[in-house]
Parts: C-alpha cells; sequence; structure tokens
C-alpha cells in the first residue's frame, strides 16, 4: 500500500507558502522513495516549481468556504479534505502541518503507519489538568461528557496535531473527526476556532488506538513563527539565486538545517516597544 504525505497550503500568505515550501523540501529529502508527496492548495502556480518531485491538488475557492461548515471555520478544512482525498484515493496518510521541519529519515515511521500504527506529532497535556485559564475553561465545558459517541474523560490528553499518521484500515478516523468536531462546535466550542480540530483529532485517534508520537523526526515551529519565517526567506533565496532544481535544493536544505528556538515568548515590554517603534523597512 503507498503511502501520502499531504501537506496543506492556501490563501495569499506569502509566509505560510514558504514554510510550506521548506516542509515539502525537508519531507523530500528523508522520505523514502515509495512516498507520494502532495500539497493541497488553492494557488497551484506557487508550486510548479516542484514539477513532477511533488503532485499539486487544486481545490477552489468554492469549496474551502464549503468545507468550514455551518459556522465558517478554517480548521475544518483539513479533515473534509482527508475525507474527500480517501474516498478516491486508497492508501496510507501522513497529514503534515507547514511549519514543520523534516529532521531525519522517514522511513521507520512510514514503516510504522503502514504497519497499521497511529501517530500524532506529541502530547501536550491532559485536558483534566490544563496549563492555561482559556483551556480550564474548555475542560469545564467538555470534561465527562460525551460527543458523536466520544467521551472525554479525565485521561484524556491533548495532542499535538501537526503529524497524523494512519494506514488505510483506520481511515474511519476521520469520519469520526468531523463527526466530533461538528459536535464540539455545536456545543459552543467553534470559539476556540483553529484548536477545536486538534482537540476532535486527538480525542478520536487516542480512543481508537495506542497513539505514538512522532516528534523525532519532525521540528515543529508554531510557538516561533516570526523568527522562522525570515529564515526560510533566507533559504528560499539561496535555492533561487543558485538555480537549484527541486533535489538539489532538497540536499542543500539539509545540509543547511535552520535552528532557531521551537517556542518564543515575548516579555511584557516587547509588546509594549512596538507601540512606539516603528517596524524596519
Amino acid at each position: 500500500m503507498r503511502c501520502a504525505a499531504i501537506i496543506l497550503a492556501f490563501g495569499d500568505d506569502d509566509d505560510l507558502h514558504a514554510e510550506a515550501w521548506i516542509m515539502l523540501l525537508t519531507t523530500l529529502r528523508y522520505a523514502p522513495a515509495t512516498l507520494d508527496l502532495l500539497i493541497m492548495t488553492d494557488r497551484p502556480e506557487r508550486y510548479r516549481w516542484f514539477g513532477d518531485r511533488v503532485r499539486t491538488i487544486e481545490v477552489s475557492g468554492e469549496r474551502l468556504a464549503a468545507w468550514k461548515g455551518e459556522h465558517g471555520l478554517f480548521s475544518r478544512i483539513k479533515l473534509e479534505f482527508l475525507r474527500d482525498f480517501l474516498a478516491r484515493e486508497q492508501c496510507d496518510i501522513l497529514c503534515l502541518d507547514a511549519d514543520m521541519f523534516a529532521r531525519r529519515d522517514l522511513g521507520p515511521l512510514i514503516d510504522g503507519i503502514r504497519a497499521g500504527r497511529l501517530f500524532m506529532h506529541l502530547t501536550e497535556y491532559r485536558w483534566a489538568k490544563p496549563p492555561s485559564p482559556r483551556q480550564r475553561r474548555v475542560w469545564r465545558h467538555v470534561g465527562g461528557k460525551t460527543f458523536a459517541g466520544h467521551t472525554v474523560g479525565p485521561e484524556t490528553a491533548m495532542w499535538n496535531a501537526g503529524v497524523l499518521g494512519f494506514a488505510w484500515e483506520h481511515r474511519v478516523v476521520v469520519e469520526r473527526m468531523l463527526a466530533v468536531y461538528d459536535a464540539f462546535a455545536a456545543s459552543g466550542l467553534h470559539r476556540l476556532r483553529h484548536t477545536v480540530q486538534q482537540h476532535s483529532i486527538s480525542l478520536v485517534m487516542q480512543q481508537h488506538g495506542p497513539l505514538e508520537p512522532a516528534e523525532a523526526f519532525f521540528d515543529h515551529y508554531w510557538a516561533n513563527k516570526p523568527g522562522h519565517d525570515l529564515a526560510l526567506r533566507e533559504q528560499i533565496s539561496v535555492i533561487a539565486t543558485r538555480g537549484y532544481g527541486p533535489d538539489e535544493a532538497a540536499r542543500w536544505c539539509a545540509e543547511h538545517p535552520i535552528r532557531l528556538p521551537l517556542v518564543y515568548r515575548p516579555r511584557w515590554w516587547h509588546r509594549a516597544l512596538r507601540r512606539f517603534v516603528p517596524r524596519w523597512a
């Protein structure tokens, strides 16, 4: 059974597409030759440079709008895309966020998925022991309750959904994630916007079977995007000015990895200074 590694990037945010570029290149460098690498986007012209090394799946703006559902939630799109994709193609799935780098040979991860093991990026906390006031409010709202047949209990864990890996035989999880997502949204959790997807995927995956972390294979810099986005643009500039093709660029990215803190928490006075100090041109 073939395995498809899928990255989603849509809209006109240049930083997002730069993130997707480098994620595609690092995945290309470390993926086994049998892995299919795909980008789902409404901007296919941004990915023509990859040629046949990356398969582009174009999705219209109208379909993206429909996939957001009743509450217009951007984060619902990934689940709808996976449902649509698996209705047409028979393969194992490795769905990856754009704001990551592959860091090592992905062969063992792909082998694990093919063997029927379930993967997400890493576990963050237990829902019953949340680290922030906002997350404590979520626990009070959902703790002990059942959503689309899935009960949130004291041992329910929050997993980071930057990596989602499962075999074709486990494809039922996508329908269950969508059902839980819509049940969460109907209960009032649509106010969480993007994190309702993470809640839904976490709940379904850990109740479907034992979950394993994939953090050893990837760096996920969602908590320090400003620093990384500048470094990404510098890498893309080098790739462009040297005239590299995708395979050369993939090797160069692996030889010159971006090494920045994955988490950056600005101090209170950073926010205050932004109001008084103009941005550099």
